[in-house]
């Protein structure tokens, strides 16, 4: 019986082995350095699932040397496997401390997963073999991602008289673009044309460089452009949009956020502007629940929070508006709209559950967080409800002298007038857009 166990389990192994070998049979030194190559080619090309399926043979033989390594690293990279890459190629680095592509690597990776900070440390203990327009690439890319636009650009610098990569001139734009230098971004982006390889993005770019710098004509031209082509183009659309809003055509910006395939997507920032859309075009129902489907989808923002309390007040469902705010002072402590908004609703006398002592704390959190004009038309309000009808007319009167606006200084002056009768301020005389 023992013999025959025996004999069974050396017949399986010697199957197991057999058919292990006619999956992946041995391969011999310049096999392996073949394979090696052309899986490096594949990474150079960016076809990562042909590379992953070489590799895999040199993988399952445990044939994990330097260079396999570094090739697993970047398929890794390359397939999105960020976390596996990074332990790995970290791994790596302790077993190869003289190998410096590794700590490259490292930096790149990192760099993709949004550590900017990190990927710097790493490139700069490998600095001596970061020599290519590639490799000065992805640092240029770190100290931008990580704020140091000057750092950026004296890398980018000596590189852009001679590049043909695109990536390099993109970007250059995006330097500039965020720098608020739109036309030397406008001027990179055109230029990026030429040699990008993703057209799409690159006009995208251009598009909403124009936008923001208020060239609205060849800013829609762009983005029809884009959107012929494909309708569900997400930032063409919200660009798009964005040009009709600038020009107050809210309903136009509405149809193009809701008519092409883009708004199947359900993505937040179409959501939200369509929101911003139907507030303004007084479709109130519809946009406080764009509002509410963006927060699901995204979490909730401090922008979000105060259109969307915005439009629940248009609405007037006070109370929900209200949850909203204080929602929004939790999430957002230190910005002023939640605070400002809740003293609004009791100033005008629409509070449904605040306290006086509740609504003076948070006037005076708003006008501590922002000193503004708004934040002290606020406080006179609170303070007429509470009484203060004096202190209440000299506020007004303090902001009356500074106020060139017409319709401001009309209202203003109408609040001061029911004041001096000793009456409370209503919604028309602090205006609720303002609250929001």
């Amino acid at each position: 019986m023992f013999a025959t166990i025996v004999l069974l389990t050396l017949g399986l192994t010697i199957y197991l082995a057999y058919r292990e070998r006619i999956k992946y049979p041995h391969l011999s030194k310049q096999e392996i350095q073949n394979s090696l190559r052309s899986i490096a080619r594949h990474v150079a090309l960016e076809k990562w699932e042909e590379a992953e399926k070489e590799l895999a043979p040199l993988l399952d033989k445990g044939l994990c040397g330097k260079e396999t390594l570094l090739l697993h690293s970047q398929v890794l990279r390359g397939t999105k496997k960020l976390e596996q890459g990074l332990f790995l190629v970290m791994d790596a680095s302790r077993l190869y401390p003289e190998e410096l592509l590794f700590r490259q690597e490292e930096g790149i990776i990192l760099l993709e997963m949004g550590h900017p900070i990190d990927a710097l440390s790493a490139f700069k203990v490998c600095a001596p073999i970061l020599r290519s327009e590639a490799d000065l690439l992805f640092v240029a890319q770190a100290y931008f991602q990580g704020g140091y636009y000057e750092h950026c650009l004296e890398i980018l610098f000596p590189l852009i008289p001679h590049t043909r990569n695109g990536k390099v001139l993109i970007l250059a734009g995006e330097l500039y673009y965020e720098q608020k230098n739109y036309s030397e971004a406008i001027r990179f982006y055109q230029k990026a044309l030429e040699f990008a390889d993703n057209l799409s993005r690159v006009l995208n770019r251009l598009g909403h460089a124009y936008l923001r710098s208020k060239q609205l004509d060849r800013a829609e031209k762009i983005f029809r452009m884009i959107l012929e082509k494909d309708s569900s183009d997400v930032t063409a659309t919200l660009g798009l949009g964005g040009c009709m809003q600038k020009q107050g055509q809210y309903q136009k910006a509405l149809h193009i956020y809701q008519s092409g395939k883009a708004w199947e997507k359900n993505h937040p920032q179409i959501l939200q502007q369509t929101g911003i859309c139907a507030t303004l075009s007084k479709k109130y129902y519809f946009a406080s629940r764009y509002f509410a489907q963006a927060i699901e989808i995204q979490g909730p923002t401090p922008q979000l929070l105060a259109w969307y309390g915005y439009s629940l007040e248009c609405e007037k469902k006070w109370s929900d508006a209200e949850q909203n705010y204080f929602q929004f002072i939790e999430l957002f402590p230190g910005e002023p709209n939640g605070y400002r908004s809740l003293a609004w609703l009791y100033g005008v006398g629409l509070s449904t559950s605040l306290s006086l002592e509740q609504a003076f704390n948070y006037a005076q959190v708003s006008l501590k967080l922002v000193p503004d004009p708004v934040s002290w038309e606020i406080m006179g309000a609170c303070e007429a409800r509470k009484g203060n009808y004096a202190r209440a007319h000299q506020i007004l009167e303090f902001l009356l002298l500074s106020d060139s606006d017409r319709r401001s200084r009309t209202r203003r002056q109408q609040a001061m007038r029911k004041l001096r009768k000793n009456l409370p301020l209503g919604d028309p005389l602090v205006l609720r857009s303002l609250a929001a």
